[in-house]
């Protein structure tokens, strides 16, 4: 069975070729809210999620700790566009598995992605 990756925020759900490669090796779900990510969480078992922090990043961050603590096998890697070594390590504290900086390489993202499902099956 294909692992389930969600996806949530602006600018990587605009990124057609990325989506075309994902859906190549894992179901792809998308959310363009983040406050109906638990709602998902809660109804399907999600292997990844990919969650592209917006301009509230404290906000986001709180949201990212509460999924690592209610999901605690879940994947989670971040795309942000700050450039604050603060926020690297905070999202690692938390237990965010990768982050990534904007703009995103989504070449070494895919990598990433495949490296991580394969390491957790």
């Amino acid at each position: 069975m294909k692992q389930i990756i969600l996806l949530y925020g602006e600018q990587i759900l605009l990124n057609k070729k990325l989506l075309k490669v994902l859906k190549k090796i894992a179901v792809v779900l998308t959310v363009q809210c983040a406050e109906n990510i638990h709602e998902i969480l809660n109804n399907k078992s999600i292997d990844l999620l990919v969650f592209e922090s917006g301009k509230n990043w404290k906000h986001d961050l709180k949201l990212l700790q509460d999924f690592r603590k209610n999901y605690p096998d879940l994947i989670i890697i971040i795309i942000n566009g700050g450039d604050s070594p603060d926020n690297v390590i905070r999202s690692f504290k938390i237990g965010v598995d990768d982050y990534f900086k904007k703009p995103l390489d989504a070449i070494l993202l895919i990598e990433r992605i495949e490296a991580l499902l394969k390491s957790k099956f």
